[in-house]
Formats: structure tokens, sequence, C-alpha cells
């Protein structure tokens, strides 16, 4: 059976309707004489709808442009000048919404993939993966895709970075390579990403972290300089603590060799971009340094079903709360402006907290906590404001930025002074 755009079905039933009144049953009439009665219809969120489904699914998502306007703080005369907006900065509260829907239509194409690939192999062992765009994570653009949903399709949800010792200047001639910008942040920044994915996989059953491309750096100023053997226990035991579950040794940098001799080798290395990562790189490795990687396994071994069984740590009375939501209303190169260094704190006092989102806030899912940090949630869903009300009155503490919890997830104020004058 053929299908048509739901989108098309939609730009024809607005030109039809520009001068003219349409009931539901006239509508829906003057669809079919265009498109015939056994035509179904898909749109980027739902699929296989006839004419009575098509009709539903524009009333509930599409609205008047009255509402759409009021909710999104927009101007449009009509639902199409929205869809080819040119400049999402004009209209960031469409963007928001864009995003979110691209999300979930993200995770019903996987879903798709995924039975595709298990009509053709039926074996058991297959694992379906997805990385995270670790140097976009805490940018508006990286807001764009729920790994909480597609971490219920998937099995496995991959990252990469590790940890630099000595001293690393950095002056920021790589931020725009995205590859470099893993290896330039904080120290700590690894352990905020490790920590970010334990926190979408917790409590699915069956899921996992692995981090497919680990970095274990030494520097000295802006030179890299030869790893020493016990970075790769320390990097790699760290990684365990924060919830990964593998980790796949970064190992080449190029092509082809692009060194004949250990000179070559140490000037290749020192450009200090990735390349200094590579495992293979006989001045970043000596051969006394890789027999770290042995000494992690043989501590490893022994206490392999005492400390990998997930969850590895007692449950921290303290969580981060972040929100995909407030992110989403972020342009695409703005970053959270207090989250990393809210973590870092944490991380360096030894004050034990997790992450965790507020699009799974309530009031039972708090139970856990005396504590909460809020660092970048200015946007905030229906009924947040509440359960944290109750969290506050039932003893917790809440530790929030100067603008949390001020605009609703499109921009509109919030009344939120009643919350703020608890004691």
């Amino acid at each position: 059976m053929l299908q048509t755009p739901g989108n098309l079905c939609l730009i024809f039933a607005e030109k039809m309707m520009e001068g003219n009144s349409y009931s539901e049953a006239s509508l829906r009439e003057a669809i079919i004489q265009k498109f015939g009665k056994q035509q179904h219809f898909y749109a980027c969120s739902a699929e296989d709808m006839d004419v009575d489904t098509l009709i539903e699914f524009l009333k509930k998502n599409f609205g008047t442009v009255a509402e759409m306007n009021r909710r999104l703080g927009t101007g449009f005369r009509d639902f199409r000048s929205a869809a080819f907006l040119p400049d999402f900065s004009k209209a960031p509260a469409l963007r928001a919404a864009w995003r979110s829907f691209l999300s979930d239509r993200f995770v019903q194409v996987l879903a798709e993939m995924k039975k595709a690939v298990a009509d053709v192999d039926s074996r058991s062992d297959i694992h379906f993966c997805q990385q995270i765009l670790i140097a976009g994570l805490l940018t508006g653009s990286g807001s764009t895709m729920d790994q909480r949903k597609t971490m219920d399709v998937l099995d496995v949800l991959a990252i990469e970075g590790g940890y630099s010792y000595g001293f690393a200047e950095n002056d920021g001639r790589w931020e725009s390579d995205e590859m470099e910008a893993v290896l330039t942040r904080g120290v700590h920044f690894f352990s905020l990403v490790a920590d970010y994915a334990a926190a979408v996989v917790r409590g699915k059953p069956g899921k996992t972290v692995a981090d497919q491309e680990h970095y274990c750096m030494r520097y000295d100023g802006k030179d890299r300089i030869p790893s020493l053997p016990a970075d790769f226990p320390t990097s790699l035991w760290a990684s365990v603590f924060h919830g990964v579950s593998a980790s796949s040794i970064f190992n080449w940098s190029g092509g082809k060799w692009q060194w004949s001799d250990m000179e070559g080798a140490r000037k290749f290395a020192r450009s200090m971009k990735y390349r200094g990562a590579a495992l293979l790189n006989p001045y970043c490795y000596p051969e006394k340094t890789l027999s770290g990687l042995r000494g992690f396994m043989e501590e490893l071994e022994p206490l392999r079903n005492v400390v990998l069984p997930m969850p590895r740590l007692k449950r921290p009375e303290a969580a981060i709360l972040f929100s995909i939501t407030s992110q989403r209303m972020l342009g695409d190169r703005q970053s959270l402006p207090n989250m990393e260094n809210w973590y870092n704190a944490l991380l360096r006092e030894q004050l034990p907290a997790e992450f965790f989102f507020e699009e799974e806030l309530s009031a039972e899912n708090l139970k856990p906590y005396k504590i909460l940090f809020i660092p970048d949630l200015k946007h905030s869903l229906p009924g947040t404001i509440n359960v944290l009300e109750e969290f506050v009155q039932r003893g917790g503490s809440i530790v929030c930025s100067e603008d949390a919890l001020s605009m609703d997830p499109y921009g509109l104020p919030l009344e939120n002074r009643s919350f703020f004058q608890q004691k």
C-alpha cells in the first residue's frame, strides 16, 4: 500500500483552508478526494496512519497557530512559516521543540534498524551500541538525542576519553576539533562523562557503558612525555569506579607509519593532538609502561565478581540534577554554564554525588537523596517545582543557581517565589 508523507497532507490542508471554513468531517472528505480512501499516511513521529488517525494527529500535535505562538513565544502567521524557519536563533523555543521531536524520531529509527538486523541475523550475542558525542555533551546540540530513550532500544552506551597526568597546558588551539576537544578538557571531564553515562543506563537491566577509545596521557606543559607504568592501572581503576564496564585502549593515530625512528615518534606525539594517545607509539608508551596493562588485569581478576557487577558503589545521598529539557533551549554552541564546575567542585572535595535527570523526577525517586545540586535548570518541566517543594518539606536541601526554575520548557516565566521563600 502506498503511503503519503503526513506533512504533504498538512500543507495540502492548509492551502485548502486559506479563505475557507471546514469542519472535521468536510476536511476528512476533502483529503479522501485528494489522496484516496485507502491511502495511508506517515509522519516523522507516526507511521501507517489512516485518514481518521491523521486528523487526530494534526489536532494533537499542531492545534492552532495561535496556541503554537502562545506556547513558543513566536508570531508565525501559519504552520508553514514555522516549519520553514531558516534560522532557529530567532525562535529558540521552536528549536527546543524540534530537538525533542528529532530525539523521539531517532529512537523509532533505531528500533526499526535493530529489528531489520534481527530479522536476518538471529544470533543471541549481538549487541547494539551508540557513542555519545563527547565534545558536545553539555552543549545545546548535545541535547538533541535523549540518551535515556535510545538506551531503551540499544545495549551499550559508548563513550571515549581518559585521564591525563603531569601538568598539561591547553592554549585552545584545537577547541574547534571535536576529537581534540575530548583531550583538552579538564582533568575531571572524563569522570563527568562516565558518571553521566552511568546515570543513563542506571535501572536498565543488561545495559552497560563502554569506553571505546581510552586515552591515557602524560604531559609536561605542552609536551607529551612518556607515560609511566602506574598510569594505566590508575586510569582503568578510575574508569571502573565511574561505571565503565569495558575499555578499549586507543591504539592508532593514522593510516600509515608516520615516523621512522624514536625521534620521529617523539616529534609526532608532541604535537599534543590525539596522536599522543596512540598505544602503538613507542615514545608515548615504552615497553615498561605496557606492563601497567598486565598489572591492572592481575589486580582485577581476583576481584572481578566483586567490583564489576552493578551497582558498584553505595548509593550516594547527593545528586546533581541534569535537565535535558533546559539544555535544549541553548544555542548549538552554547554550553551549560555551571555543570562542569559544580561537578568538579564536588569531586575535588570528595563528596559522592550522582547525576539524576529532571525528566525522571518524582517524590519516590528522590527518596535516596538528602541534598540536590541544581547548577543548570533554568527551564523546568511542569510539576518539577511541586516535587522539589515536597523534597524540601520532608527535610531535603537544595543548592541551585540564581536563575533556577525561572522559566517553563519554552521560555515563558514561571511563578517560583513561594518555592524560594521556603525555610
